[in-house]
């Protein structure tokens, strides 16, 4: 996410520095700084400069501890509004709807994303504008609006390429991938991932070259090729912990045990899920917590074991009703009707597989409805049902032949080798340069 979910640390706002050191680096650094950070808040007096602490303490959290950044944001926007300063008000909307974000408050982060493009449009900031689009795109990626949140990417993304502010391009260009990956579109996916990482050899910012790796390998495993795959998490992976971001590794090991349990080795899987877990057990992370104990009864399906399985499932449904995030929502259904059908009630488990259809079809998820149409399968088969079954292999059938093919292997390896050349003509550019400047 750019303007502050990708790019938190912000070291000079509205044409003067803040004076104060970002809060990066490892968690013990970060730690020192927030606790320096917390007396100059106790001597700092109602202005601008409190303001400018207030920001920097919830940068801080962000990544660690969402319910105290929450705390700051929220001090920062009543202090803020009370000045009526414009350009402080719009950073700490920004603040609040992160940490609403990452606490998995899907719908109150909108509302302060939206009363952020209110407030730039009103005041022509178009720096702010587009971060607001951006974030809001991402909100509406979540509920399942893939067309809605494209269409918000990329008037940021013209924005970006108007003013030259190429790391929140590479940001934009990650998110875009990203809803392309979601609908099964790999190609393009792989084509928004690249540029982003070529836009980013030329910065040192862990967190979104991280993002870059944490999606190429999304990419891979749906690709089935898990040794890229694998290689791309464990980037990510040394890239979060050498920023000190927790919310990061967490995605990153909740990715890694996706990879290995496609893998076949279960084991190492099951070990990267519960490290996920207590990640987001630690930083408040609500969204990808519930995604966790989705993925945990899940588990407990491959060990035959239902009523395990419904106890994680019910508090995954739970909130996915609360927060009305789609994809989650239909995963849920999905990993329910298998419950059901292990307790040998079939009609329950076609009621909730019947719901996950209607949601994938609604958000164009077909790399789920691939799965959907298989369980079909599997409950007619049992209940002896051969018209319906054949109904669900031809519609499976076709469902594959519109997604990954020999083609779209044959492209992702082309744009790879491309990718490669472009890098190295960069390099040998570089180099030659180099030289030329010895030779004066």
């Amino acid at each position: 996410m750019n303007d502050g979910l990708m790019n938190k640390m912000i070291t000079s706002v509205f044409g003067f520095l803040i004076l104060i050191c970002p809060v990066t680096g490892t968690l013990h650094a970060q730690q020192q700084k927030i606790d320096s950070l917390v007396e100059v808040l106790a001597n700092t007096s109602r202005d601008t400069t409190r303001l400018a602490v207030l920001h920097e303490l919830y940068s801080g959290y962000s990544d660690t501890d969402s319910q105290k950044a929450l705390v700051y944001a929220r001090e920062g926007l009543i202090l803020s509004r009370e000045f009526g300063h414009n350009k402080w008000t719009s950073v700490f909307f920004n603040d609040v709807g992160i940490s609403y974000y990452n606490l998995g408050n899907f719908d109150s982060a909108y509302v302060y994303f939206d009363k952020r493009l209110d407030l730039t449009t009103a005041i022509k900031d178009t720096m702010g504008m587009a971060g607001s689009m951006d974030n809001i795109g991402v909100i509406f990626y979540h509920r399942g609006e893939p067309e809605t949140a494209l269409e918000y990417r990329r008037k940021a993304i013209e924005i970006y390429k108007k003013v030259n502010h190429f790391k929140n391009l590479a940001g934009g260009y990650i998110w875009i991938g990203n809803i392309y990956s979601h609908t099964g579109d790999y190609q393009q996916a792989l084509r928004n991932y690249i540029d982003a990482k070529q836009i980013l050899l030329d910065y040192q910012d862990d967190n979104l070259l991280a993002n870059v790796m944490v999606n190429l390998s999304l990419v891979y495993r749906h690709l089935k090729q898990y040794d890229n795959a694998l290689d791309y998490i464990r980037q990510a992976l040394i890239l979060f912990d050498k920023a000190g971001n927790l919310n990061g590794k967490g995605v990153a090991l909740y990715r890694l045990s996706l990879i290995y349990e496609e893998a076949g080795e279960y084991d190492k899987a099951i070990k990267s899920i519960r490290e996920a877990e207590q990640v987001f057990l630690q930083t408040g992370n609500d969204y990808f917590l519930n995604t966790v104990y989705n993925a945990l009864g899940n588990w407990c399906l491959k060990e035959d074991l239902p009523d395990e399985a419904l106890e994680y499932l019910n508090k995954t449904l739970a909130y996915a009703n609360t927060v009305d995030d789609k994809g989650l929502l239909a995963t849920t259904y999905h990993n329910m009707s298998e419950a059901y059908f292990q307790k040998n009630n079939n009609t329950t488990s076609l009621n909730y597989l019947k719901q996950a259809e209607n949601i994938y079809h609604k958000i164009g998820d077909k790399r789920h409805l691939q799965d959907v149409f298989l369980d079909y399968i599997e409950i007619y088969g049992y209940n002896n049902k051969p018209d319906s079954i054949v109904k669900y292999l031809i519609a499976y059938k076709e469902l594959s032949d519109s997604l990954i093919n020999e083609q779209t292997i044959n492209t992702v390896a082309e744009i790879q080798e491309k990718y490669q050349a472009e890098k190295k003509e960069k390099e040998i550019a570089l180099l030659t340069l180099e030289n030329e400047k010895k030779q004066f």
